[in-house]
């Protein structure tokens, strides 16, 4: 029997996607990072890699929305995606299968934000939000400051704390007070975006094309979350001491002369995306411990640095 908490593809199904889905033999299998809701697979056989994905049975809604979130996103043009291989879930045991085509490339470093791969990126936004969308139902909800924060608040108090996690605690939570209080108010219409830009979601191949992954939290927002959160992470998740001030000015600077966004815009995106942060690390339970509870008190004072940044670039 598969478990989801067995992370090895064992015979039986190995068997059924042989003889139910891909219609010929396995040469090789490897077990990827583990998703929000899934396992990730490589799955070669002699002519083709696929992304598998699987989904615990209870999930069925999540993975119909899955399935339509990749059939909206393969209607829009000129859009470099990886595609479902049979535009359909498989069901196994007490499982959802999905079979994706699997790029083959690496993910993105600092080193990567320089012209050519944020002219890709660019392309490939100007695609997804001029797309008309017939179906708007599997759109996530559009990001509330305020929503982040408190769930932030709320994690943090669930901790059976001692008197050393709530001294940093306090001062995580006095950081993202500051931080909330400077989300601006933005009149422009949402659109369509991917809702989940860290660098692992930009691939480039061989020939160096760039490629979107992983639309599972695409929504309704601002255009400046993705782009704040793709330099941002890039810049910040594997630095905890160093900012690239350079890199980051020169990333802004491409994109605002792309979209035309503005510093009210980019203000937003950069809130945004220390309060999302901030609510990701508080559910993983990660802030349970003394030293990453300090660790990433510290990065929220980068806050301060790159709103500075942001000043010379307007």
């Amino acid at each position: 029997m598969f478990s989801m908490n067995n992370y090895k593809i064992n015979d039986k199904l190995k068997t059924f996607l042989e003889t139910n889905v891909l219609r010929t033999p396995i040469v090789r299998t490897k077990a990827l990072n583990r998703g929000g809701a899934s396992l990730n697979y490589k799955i070669s056989t002699e002519r083709k890699n696929y992304l598998l994905k699987i989904f615990d049975g209870s999930k069925l809604k999540r993975a119909k929305r899955f399935l339509l979130i990749y059939e909206s996103i393969a209607s829009v043009s000129n859009l470099c995606a990886a595609n479902l291989s049979f535009n359909r879930f498989f069901s196994f045991d007490d499982h959802i299968l999905f079979l994706m085509d699997f790029i083959d490339g690496r993910k993105l470093s600092s080193s990567d934000l320089k012209d050519d791969v944020l002219s890709q990126i660019s392309d490939n936004y100007q695609n997804l939000i001029s797309a008309h969308f017939a179906d708007t139902s599997f759109l996530s909800e559009k990001l509330d400051p305020q929503s982040l924060f408190s769930k932030t608040k709320q994690n943090l108090a669930d901790y059976s704390s001692n008197a050393l996690f709530a001294f940093y605690h306090q001062k995580i939570l006095s950081t993202l007070q500051k931080i909330y209080q400077r989300v601006p108010s933005l009149n422009q219409k949402p659109v369509v975006i991917h809702g989940d830009t860290g660098p692992n979601n930009f691939i480039l191949n061989k020939e160096q094309k760039l490629f979107f992954l992983d639309f599972e939290m695409v929504r309704e927002g601002y255009l400046s979350e993705d782009l704040a959160q793709f330099v941002l992470s890039i810049l910040l998740q594997r630095s905890i001491w160093f900012f690239n001030k350079k890199k980051f000015i020169s990333s802004v600077h491409f994109f605002e002369q792309r979209f035309h966004l503005g510093k009210a815009e980019w203000e937003y995106g950069i809130c945004l995306y220390f309060l999302r942060l901030a609510t990701r690390r508080s559910k993983s339970k990660i802030l349970k411990s003394p030293r990453k509870s300090w660790l990433f008190y510290k990065h929220l004072q980068k806050f301060e640095k790159v709103m500075d940044a942001l000043l010379d670039c307007f």
